[in-house]
């Protein structure tokens, strides 16, 4: 027997073209047509950094079938979405740095065995610093009416450069000359994630003399 195969757009017809048995030769006709299903597949898209509290989008990349139910883990409860198609996107607010992987693919209309490929990996990035105040005996200014002390803000953590700004209207990452009392300040990465602290300045209390007098009852 002979059969003849043709692909034609995800099909395949076969044809009968001959048939005998060990001495004589058959009458052929007829032809049948197989439908070829993709194999579906699905994996993610989007990896970015945001910043500690804030949200991102993640795409679905599928293919295969006209919808899937889809689980999506790595984060502290997995996401599921229902009747998702390619190109949809879902926020994701991840409290550290995470990947989210497709844990379950089911495609609706197409039986094969999905395949999911890569993940999507989510950073986060933190702002902190430590800030560090002048010390004269455990005052922050040495007098209560001078105007001597300072801030210096150190970042611990977050992407290089960094921009501090003051509620007395000054910039930078050091502060001088100043006098008692608070001063708060933020600190800017270069993602624009930010990191805000309020410093209290503290001073000796001020010198008070009293005086009184006392006189002589007799002449010397």
């Amino acid at each position: 027997m002979g059969v003849l195969e043709e692909k034609f757009a995800g099909q395949v017809v076969i044809f009968l073209v001959s048939v005998s048995d060990a001495f004589c030769p058959g009458t052929v006709s007829g032809q049948g047509l197989v439908t070829l299903l993709p194999v579906p597949t699905g994996a993610l898209s989007g990896s970015t950094t945001v910043c500690a509290g804030a949200a991102a989008q993640l795409t679905l990349n599928l293919s295969g079938a006209p919808s899937f139910n889809v689980i999506i883990s790595g984060g502290t409860q997995p996401v599921t979405l229902t009747n998702a198609v390619n190109g949809q996107t879902f926020p994701v607010s991840p409290t550290a740095t995470t990947t989210y992987q497709i844990a379950v693919l089911q495609p609706q209309g197409n039986s094969c065995t999905p395949s999911t490929g890569a993940g999507a990996t989510v950073t986060v990035n933190t702002v902190s610093a430590t800030a560090t105040l002048s010390d004269y005996n455990g005052f922050n200014v040495r007098c209560a009416s001078d105007n001597d002390g300072s801030i210096t803000i150190t970042p611990q953590s977050g992407t290089a450069p960094f921009t501090a700004t003051w509620s007395n209207g000054s910039t930078g990452l050091s502060q001088t000359s100043l006098s008692a009392g608070g001063y708060d300040v933020t600190l800017t990465d270069a993602l624009g994630c930010q990191w805000n602290q309020s410093v209290q300045l503290t001073a000796p209390p001020a010198l008070n003399v009293n005086t009184s007098l006392s006189r002589p009852v007799c002449f010397g």
